[in-house]
């Protein structure tokens, strides 16, 4: 059930629930009425009958309310004497075939109004389930009104109560539907919660401190990939290191037992000419069937169309960021740390390497490293908890 909070009121909401007839309106609690409200409680449960009755006892007072009001009523012993029936069909696809709900014709000024119920059971769930986060509640409308024949005692019932006592019903189905256990609302995204998606937002190459210019793109690439495709045998270098001489398509490849699968060029610049890919280009020609990426800084229209024509995605940084958004948080501390993997084994810039480490750092990411991770031959950065340095997968103590 509900917590203790203070629950939301009939009168806020009724005219959403079309119901706002009711508004202002003395309730009267007659024994009917709580007879009525008592035997729908006992009925609401998945196994007797469902929580669709709470809603369709209210389309019933929303249906009385309409139809008695456009003939200047306020109730009626003798409901199908009053008001005839209209047999509703499909139309579209399954045209000819009746709709099995209730729909009243009230004869208003020389003209025939139809006032059903399956309008206002929507309203209902669409207050309950949707605005107010009742999910317990069902939402399946036409399911529900086609109950309705089962329940022509409670209906008659309904439209020979008084005003009073339909606001009272009224409310007694506002608190059955209240009492039902409220979802909490999605709260924003913790501080820290995308760790791949802060570092690809802040962590920038520094120019003038000894770090070669792509190495931080380069690593991002390589971390990225050991990330996304964790089943690849990922092999890279250095920046600047020849992919043809050593045996590499791209900066970054992603084999799968002899083949290459996965080859990425890495410029960490914007692309206008489509000549910075032609060694690529070469490179790929041995492997047709390779996925191809260029992941850059930035790139022009005229540029990505002409990577497409040769089967490679552009892949800026910005898009590398968006894409990560919709990793989980494992998936994006895989990444963090496999950055940092990049900076120890392939660059091995100790002014890159701290600099990452202090970004992490300062961000409330370190925790995502290997417990006994270690910089360039330093002390460990989160001594195991036995005191031993442990295999990071970086460095050892």
């Amino acid at each position: 059930m509900a917590d203790q909070r203070e629950q939301p009121r009939f009168d806020d909401h009724a005219d959403e629930l079309r119901l706002g007839s009711l508004k202002g309106r003395k309730p009267e609690a007659t024994d009917r009425v709580r007879e009525l409200v008592d035997e729908i409680r006992d009925r609401a449960h998945p196994d007797r009958g469902g929580r669709m009755l709470i809603g369709m006892h209210a389309a019933f007072i929303s249906a009385a309310e309409t139809a008695l009001g456009l003939i200047g009523k306020t109730h009626t012993d003798e409901l199908f004497d009053t008001f005839d029936r209209r047999t509703v069909y499909v139309k579209g696809r399954n045209a000819g075939r009746p709709v099995n709900t209730l729909t009243l014709v009230v004869p208003v000024d020389g003209k025939e109004k139809e006032v059903g119920i399956r309008g206002p059971y929507d309203a209902f769930s669409r207050v309950v389930r949707g605005k107010l986060r009742r999910f317990d509640y069902p939402s399946s409308g036409p399911h529900s009104t086609q109950a309705w024949s089962g329940n022509q005692d409670t209906l008659k019932t309904i439209f020979a109560m008084t005003p009073g006592e339909r606001r009272a019903t009224a409310e007694g189905l506002w608190s059955l539907a209240m009492e039902l256990e409220e979802q909490r609302r999605r709260e924003a995204p913790r501080s820290g919660v995308a760790p791949f998606v802060t570092v690809l937002e802040g962590f920038h190459p520094e120019s003038g401190r000894g770090e070669a210019t792509g190495a931080v793109l380069q690593g991002l690439a390589y971390g990225y990939v050991r990330a996304d495709a964790p089943t690849l045998n990922v092999a890279t270098a250095k920046v600047r290191a020849s992919s043809k001489r050593e045996g590499r398509v791209g900066d970054v490849d992603g084999r799968e037992g002899p083949t290459v699968a996965l080859a990425v060029e890495v410029k960490d610049y914007r692309l206008d000419d489509a000549g910075e890919l032609t060694d690529f280009i070469a490179n790929l020609g041995e492997w047709p069937d390779a996925i191809a990426f260029c992941v850059c800084r930035d790139a022009s229209d005229d540029f990505v169309e002409a990577a497409a024509e040769h089967n490679i995605t552009v892949v800026t940084r910005a898009q590398m960021i968006q894409a990560a958004r919709l990793w989980p948080l494992t998936k994006q501390a895989t990444a963090v740390a496999e950055t940092l993997g990049y900076f120890v084994h392939y660059e091995q810039s100790s002014s890159l390497i701290h600099r990452y480490v202090s970004f992490l750092e300062d961000h409330d990411l370190r925790d995502l490293l290997p417990p006994a991770t270690t910089v360039a031959g330093d002390e460990p950065l989160a001594a195991a908890e036995d005191g031993d340095a442990q295999d990071s997968g970086l460095d050892d103590a």
